[in-house]
């Protein structure tokens, strides 16, 4: 069995079941659309939590595979682009129009880094995925994100924590040799950064 594989079915468990207690979470509240631009005040929902489960790094097993780690991610990043962009197309807002152009380019980074490997691009179209646990992450966020604007934000805020897990968690185990690799790495990690607190700004108004 391919541990890294088993890591990541563990993972995307916890960022499903988060999805699923924010899911309850929101369809419960009162939604009256999308405030836009600071023009119209938030509606009051019922608490929304991310689980804990996301947030904490799941340790890589000791047969690391990097090829297997670079094809997952691309797939991950894709995830959150395609995400991203049925939020945009949804409910129009600049938050979600910036950060999918964001992670259009951290599928470029690490596209590089697979045609350096002699690896194929796994990616398939809009909505579809080759890692079935992400296919069916991906189903959840949108529908998450179909509720209600917050639960859209709710949606990005989890999409960006199990990405830092994710990558925080990699970085610890990817060889100095590998520094290409690594620069590409910590480069998607400050973007996930940055993604993460822009949403939390969004969730705090």
């Amino acid at each position: 069995m391919n541990m890294a594989f088993t890591r990541r079915h563990r993972q995307i468990s916890a960022a499903a079941l988060a999805v699923a207690l924010t899911l309850s979470a929101t369809q419960v509240a009162e939604a009256q659309g999308p405030w836009r631009g600071g023009s119209s005040a938030p509606v009051a929902e019922a608490p929304v939590r991310i689980a804990d489960e996301v947030a904490e790094p799941v340790p890589l097993n000791g047969n690391f595979d990097l090829h297997a780690e670079l094809l997952y991610l691309i797939e991950e990043e894709k995830l959150a682009h395609d995400v991203y962009q049925a939020m945009y197309a949804k409910y129009g807002t600049r938050i979600f129009s910036n950060i999918t152009a964001s992670e259009a380019t951290h599928q470029q980074a690490v596209l590089s880094l697979l045609q350096k490997r002699g690896l194929a691009d796994p990616r398939l179209g809009a909505g579809e995925f080759r890692n079935p646990e992400l296919q069916a992450l991906y189903n959840q966020l949108i529908a998450q994100g179909d509720t209600s604007y917050r639960g859209a934000l709710e949606a990005g805020k989890a999409i960006e924590v199990m990405d830092i897990t994710d990558l925080e968690a990699t970085l610890a185990q990817v060889s100095p040799a590998d520094s290409d690799v690594i620069r590409v790495m910590q480069n998607l990690l400050q973007g996930s950064r940055n993604h993460l607190a822009a949403f939390e700004r969004q969730l705090s108004r």
